[in-house]
């Protein structure tokens, strides 16, 4: 802290640039904006009465700190043949569409209820998470939720079922899928 400062001057100091700017900002005019799709960017600039052109802000924690000289914002190009923008494709051959196709269940083979649930009786829902593979065949089979007694009849029924593999852009590709078989006494 500087001699002959005290706390308040230093947490006053920064609303009162901002009140200054404000009460000068009516009398000067403001700066055009920028148009839709243009990019304006620009250090303030301090004027002859030692108020800087800015927009008025709020104070902040970055008061007093400048960007340095040739940081970012000084190269960056905003108009003009080297600008970024969007790139259309050479043609029309070089867009590539897609279409995505999901699998499709062709052949269901029930559940056996296994006889240690009958006895019990035993009912819910065993929820599996598979992989259809290219050929259609469901592979990696794993038990999200489910009673055990329910699980491995579940497991053997849907590793028999069959699926149209899901399809994306004309080949066949592997998939995820949720599969749940209900198990319910008559």
């Amino acid at each position: 802290m500087l001699r002959g400062s005290s706390p308040v001057n230093e947490t006053v100091a920064p609303w009162a640039r901002y009140l200054a700017a404000i009460e000068s900002s009516a009398a000067t005019p403001q700066p055009k904006l920028a148009r839709p799709g243009e990019l304006a960017l620009s250090r303030p600039r301090v004027a002859k009465n030692g108020v800087s052109s800015a927009q008025p802000l709020a104070p902040s924690i970055f008061d007093g700190i400048t960007p340095p000289i040739g940081s970012v914002a000084d190269r960056l190009i905003t108009g003009g043949p080297d600008a970024p923008g969007i790139v259309p494709p050479e043609s029309e051959s070089a867009v590539k569409k897609s279409t995505l196709q999901a699998a499709v269940l062709v052949q269901r083979v029930s559940p056996v209820y296994p006889s240690a649930a009958l006895q019990t009786q035993v009912q819910g829902e065993v929820l599996v998470n598979a992989t259809v593979g290219k050929d259609g065949i469901p592979k990696n089979l794993k038990v999200i939720r489910g009673d055990q007694r329910l699980t491995g009849a579940a497991l053997a029924a849907i590793g028999q079922w069959r699926y149209r593999p899901a399809v994306l852009a004309g080949e066949p590709i592997e998939t995820q899928i949720e599969i749940t078989i209900d198990f319910h006494l008559k």
